[in-house]
């Protein structure tokens, strides 16, 4: 049998009724859902990155928090210490062993600040007029030999709590160690730092800040 050519016209409805096969999705595209679960997983991780932020923020005020009550409590503790030995040398006044008259005159002399010595940020050695301030201790004790002196360390805000609470012990140690090479005796000397709880003025200044670094040399 003899095999006739197919007419051009022929050859092109042929060719436009057969199927085409759909184009291939170019290579390395990814289909819609996993570029959704692509994008979900980016961010729960950028909301987990913001917890854990928050967490360590939380943290950290919670570590500051912590410091600042237990210098709290500190300074509490040696307020009541101090309250109960000057009840106990009240108690002490009134055994009848002075005279009402003799207590009357030293009384003024008795309670007081005496001298203030202040210092540098972060010394804990003054740079004040040191001889002065034993001058006026001297005199103090003149008037009544009796008494005894308390030696407060105070500090300014800069610095954490527990670290301005030991500044002003060895503050207040220092000034301790003066008094005694100035021939004051070591018996009649109480000690102790209270760091930034009893500022004598606003911490928001330097001016402010220095007046706070101080040591406060008090008879009682």
């Amino acid at each position: 049998m003899l095999k006739m050519p197919l007419a051009p016209a022929a050859a092109a409805a042929i060719c436009c009724a057969l199927p085409h096969p759909t184009p291939a999705a170019p290579e390395g595209q990814a289909p819609s859902a996993l570029r959704s679960e692509i994008q979900r997983a980016a961010h729960e991780i950028a909301e987990t990155r913001t917890r854990i932020a928050e967490l360590h923020e939380r943290l950290r005020r919670s570590e500051q928090e912590r410091e600042t009550l237990r210098a709290r409590v500190d300074a509490e503790q040696k307020r009541a210490n101090r309250l109960a030995r000057q009840l106990a040398a009240a108690q002490r006044g009134d055994d009848g062993r002075k005279s009402r008259r003799e207590m009357d005159r030293q009384a003024p002399a008795r309670v007081g600040q005496v001298a203030v010595l202040h210092f540098e940020r972060g010394a804990e050695h003054s740079a004040g007029d040191s001889a002065g301030a034993l001058a006026e201790v001297r005199e103090a004790l003149r008037e009544a030999p009796d008494a005894r002196l308390e030696i407060i360390g105070h500090s300014c805000d800069l610095g954490s709590p527990r670290a301005n609470l030991l500044l002003s012990a060895r503050r207040a140690a220092g000034v301790r160690d003066l008094l005694i090479v100035g021939g004051i005796a070591p018996r009649i000397l109480d000690t102790y730092g209270l760091g930034e709880a009893e500022p004598a003025a606003a911490n928001d200044t330097p001016r402010g800040r220095a007046a706070n670094r101080r040591v406060e040399i008090r008879i009682r």
